[in-house]
């Protein structure tokens, strides 16, 4: 299930750096850039530039919805099993 598309990010161009990710994010430099090692992000670096492609943001953040949903799903799986013991 897809929580965001491009539209969601409209104002901002295909093709992020990570001074945009951390304005979309809200977060600071250290954990961009640990997303961007880890790969949870995928980016390619030019040089000395590391550029994002918007739409992999979008695939990360989806991700991350995806989880949190998968998780309260089995958090309401475990409840009922709670109160049914």
């Amino acid at each position: 299930m897809n929580f965001l598309n491009e539209a969601a990010l409209g104002n901002y161009p295909d093709v992020l750096d990570v001074k945009q990710v951390k304005e979309i994010l809200m977060v600071g430099n250290s954990l961009v850039y640990k997303l961007l090692q880890e790969n949870k992000i995928a980016n390619l670096r030019i040089g000395k530039k590391t550029i994002i492609a918007k739409s992999s943001l979008i695939a990360y953040l989806n991700s991350l919805c995806s989880q949190k949903g998968d998780l309260n799903e089995q958090s309401k799986i475990e409840e009922g099993t709670q109160t049914n013991n």
